[in-house]
């Protein structure tokens, strides 16, 4: 019994252990230790990718070995690449461990993916080149292409193609082009060459000219590009053809009664066209006056008085002009007449035009007068200040300027730039620099004299737009009549039109004086509001309001605004600058721009003249 006893307790201190080891492992396998995910990855063979665990549990996150089933796989931690070059896709699957979590995923792994190579498709005609524009979608994987065609004359030198045949009729070519890893095929198609047309003349193929003209002749190819050079047959000297610069002028010799037939020709061009010599009959316009002024030099007639339907090119060189009898006082020699005493003040005498190249003589009728302007005889006379303005401008050797500012003291920029007696705009040039814009601001002139100065100092220059301020002087240093101030300021706005035809023109009004009053003053409004109503159906002239800036709100002078009761303070000229640009000036100076609302005047087309208190002011 004893034995029994003790063998019992033998196997129980034997169990115990073992039973308290089993109960602490079931307590460890309660931690929740989290999952381990990792998606599916794909990447192309040449390329790498990244594999990016993600534990549930962050806390027990750790390193991941990764065992590939294809052992061309290879990891560099989460980094993976293949060995290998794949021709399709390949699946291989991957299980990562850690000391806790065991997941699997796959590992796709793809053919190099070059993209895809396009060429459009390419016309040209047989004696020209083309260029072929390879376009990769994948431009990383760019390499050298290799052309095949099913023409052997079809040539490429790099990404250039030629053909080495002459074509009658479209050749269409199949091209393939092809790199290490791409393919692409596109058409060719080569053209006959295509000289087009070549027409010289009016719609009928003739040319009409007369004699002792010269011009370039009208030569039209339909295909510019094969323009060649040109052979001229025809019977005669009547005319003459050579080339000039890049086109083929005519000179006309000899008047013909018929039509002169001319054959144009060149390697691949054949035309015929027909040429007419006429002489024409000289005429000019005997209802128009020109008036000539005495006391200002010299006036250039054959300027004003082009014949009607003259050639323009025989105008200056061709006609000679003469007094048709003899008077006292004028005289004319080379084109050009002076009214040498004001003895001949209000004759009207007839200039006879005579042209070596024009049939019969014609006359015109011309009215002399005397100026008694006030600068006549004044130290530092007109032509004294007019000469040093034009030596200015000649200076600047520009034969078209942009703007042109024309007038009284008020556009005086100083005697340092070609102004007169001290500049009230002194600061003009620099408002206007590098504008291609310049004055002719005459202390103490009145609007006759430039009518007398309007060749000299006015379209000589054949400016784009010219503004004018003129009027001032003529009342209060002249003391005309207000009708004839206000008749002088259209004829004179008028004769520049006439003369530069293309020309915008801007007058500014006149302004009061702040230092007189009375009959002077009220006759400003009186040919303010004449000239807006001039202005009214004429698009190319514009009235711009700066009478309304002198007043306060009471409607009195605003003596303000003068500096010495006549001229702005300089500072008030950028209100005349502004003024320009808000009515659409097309010189525009560096520091001004439009604006929405115009602050500085206002154009006067159709528009009433008032006084500053919003009543009539005529």
């Amino acid at each position: 019994m004893k034995k029994i006893i003790v063998k019992f307790f033998s196997v129980l201190l034997v169990l115990l252990p073992l039973a308290m080891t089993a109960c602490g492992d079931n307590k460890g396998d309660k931690t929740d230790y989290g999952t381990l995910t990792i998606a599916d990855v794909e990447f192309e063979c040449d390329k790498t990718a990244v594999v990016s665990p993600v534990f549930s549990n962050r806390e027990y996150e750790e390193a991941v070995t990764y065992n590939p089933a294809d052992k061309n796989l290879v990891f560099s931690g989460n980094e993976l690449s293949y060995k290998a070059v794949v021709t399709e896709n390949k699946v291989i699957s991957v299980t990562a461990k850690t000391s806790r979590h065991t997941a699997n995923f796959n590992v796709t792994v793809k053919p190099i993916g070059y993209g895809t190579l396009t060429i459009e498709d390419i016309e040209f005609e047989c004696d020209r080149t083309a260029i072929v524009t390879p376009i990769f979608s994948k431009p990383e994987y760019f390499c050298e292409i290799t052309y095949t065609s099913t023409d052997n004359n079809l040539v490429f030198n790099g990404n250039e193609l030629s053909y080495n045949a002459v074509v009658t009729e479209n050749t269409a070519i199949t091209v393939t082009a092809k790199t290490a890893n791409h393919t692409a095929v596109f058409t060719v198609t080569v053209k006959p060459i295509d000289y087009g047309t070549l027409k010289i003349g009016n719609s009928n193929g003739v040319i009409k000219c007369d004699v002792g003209s010269s011009f370039i002749m009208s030569v039209k190819y339909s295909n510019p590009v094969r323009a060649e050079d040109l052979t001229f047959d025809y019977q005669g000297e009547a005319i003459e053809i050579r080339k000039d610069g890049n086109g083929y002028r005519v000179t006309a010799k000899e008047v013909k009664s018929d039509f002169i037939n001319v054959t144009a020709y060149s390697e691949h061009f054949r035309t015929e066209f027909k040429v007419k010599v006429t002489k024409t009959e000289l005429y000019y316009d005997s209802s128009a006056i020109t008036t000539v002024y005495g006391g200002y030099g010299e006036f250039d007639i054959s300027r004003w008085s082009y014949a009607k339907n003259f050639p323009e090119e025989l105008k200056d060189e061709n006609i000679t002009f003469s007094l048709d009898s003899f008077y006292g006082g004028v005289s004319v020699s080379e084109g050009k007449v002076t009214v040498n005493s004001s003895a001949a003040n209000g004759l009207v005498f007839k200039i006879k035009a005579e042209s070596s190249v024009a049939e019969g003589t014609a006359s015109f009728t011309v009215r002399a007068w005397y100026s008694n302007s006030y600068m006549t005889g004044k130290n530092g006379g007109l032509t004294e200040r007019s000469n040093k303005i034009g030596n200015y401008l000649d200076g600047k050797n520009v034969n078209n300027f942009d703007a042109l500012f024309v007038g009284d003291s008020f556009f005086n920029p100083g005697d340092s730039n070609g102004g007169t007696d001290g500049g009230y705009w002194s600061d003009f040039y620099t408002t206007w620099a590098n504008k291609n814009t310049y004055t002719v601001g005459i202390s103490s002139a009145v609007t006759e004299d430039f009518e007398a100065l309007l060749f000299r100092l006015v379209v000589k220059y054949n400016p784009k737009n010219v503004v004018l301020h003129i009027g001032t002087n003529d009342i209060f240093d002249a003391h005309e009549s207000k009708e004839k101030i206000a008749d002088r300021i259209k004829t004179l706005v008028t004769h520049i039109r006439v003369y530069l035809p293309e020309t915008d023109i801007y007058w500014f009004t006149i302004e009061p004086r702040g230092n007189q009053s009375g009959s002077d003053n009220e006759n400003i409004k009186y040919i303010n509001s004449e000239i807006t109503g001039f202005a009214a159906d004429k698009e190319y002239f514009t009235v711009l309001d700066s009478y309304s800036w002198c007043f306060d709100a009471n409607g009195s002078v605003n003596t303000g605004f003068f500096r010495d009761g006549v001229h702005p303070m300089l500072v008030n000229y950028k209100k005349y600058v502004q003024c320009l640009v808000d009515n659409g000036f097309a010189v525009v100076p560096d520091g001004y721009t439009k604006t929405e609302t115009a602050s500085y005047g206002v154009n006067l087309k159709n528009l009433i003249i008032t006084d500053g208190k919003n009543k009539l002011a005529y």
